[in-house]
């Protein structure tokens, strides 16, 4: 069964590379995670406040038993990729310690 990978771009052009970036390391989370459920990736460029300045926002939720698990990162001068490596790496963390908890409460629960 096929888990949805939801990826959606905000005022920018989406190219095939990002979406391809994006949708290979949701698969990569997903085969390390298997309980995850889906995966919402949402790449933005928030509308400009100066001039000279962009910043690319990857916002992640990562849907799991338990609830989701929400990942914002985002990066000076349109680094899209920086922004997405960096927002998959931090969603490993937090499923890392995620899994680690619902380890230790299991194993509290057992009496071990």
């Amino acid at each position: 069964m096929e888990k949805p990978v939801s990826i959606n771009f905000h005022h920018l052009h989406a190219t095939d590379d990002v979406r391809d970036l994006v949708q290979n390391k949701a698969d990569k989370l997903m085969r390390h995670f298997p309980r995850i459920t889906q995966v919402e990736v949402d790449v933005e460029v928030p509308h400009r406040h100066q001039a000279h300045h962009h910043k690319v926002q990857v916002r992640l939720l990562v849907h799991v038993p338990g609830g989701p698990i929400a990942v914002t990162q985002g990066h000076e001068h349109e680094n899209m990729n920086a922004a997405v490596h960096d927002a998959f790496r931090a969603a490993h963390r937090e499923l890392g310690d995620h899994h680690d908890a619902i380890r230790d409460r299991t194993r509290q629960a057992e009496g071990g």
